[in-house]
């Protein structure tokens, strides 16, 4: 029976702490404004490399020609895969 309560009171415990971490991270988000990613862009210039195509023509281009390893790509094919599955099952 002691060890239920301890249990209970551990479950409890993490669901507070959760609860007040969702708040301070909401807290934070609230605090930005629409020039993080350019403040972002600009402290970060020389880790990053952006090109931007529009309409075939370069219009933004930022240390592309510097190589660096590929990062979260295999993001973009779990989304794709996601989304033909859902796409399937849905018709």
């Amino acid at each position: 029976m002691k060890i239920i309560f301890i249990g209970i009171a551990v479950v409890l415990m993490f669901f507070i702490i959760f609860i007040f971490l969702g708040i301070a991270v909401n807290k934070r988000n609230m605090k930005k404004n629409k020039y993080d990613l350019l403040n972002y862009l600009e402290q970060n210039k020389d880790k990053l490399s952006i090109t931007l195509k529009e309409n075939g023509q370069d219009t933004i281009l930022l240390n592309s020609e510097k190589e660096f390893p590929l990062a979260s790509t295999l993001k973009i094919i779990i989304a794709f895969i996601y989304t033909k599955y859902r796409w399937r099952r849905s018709s």
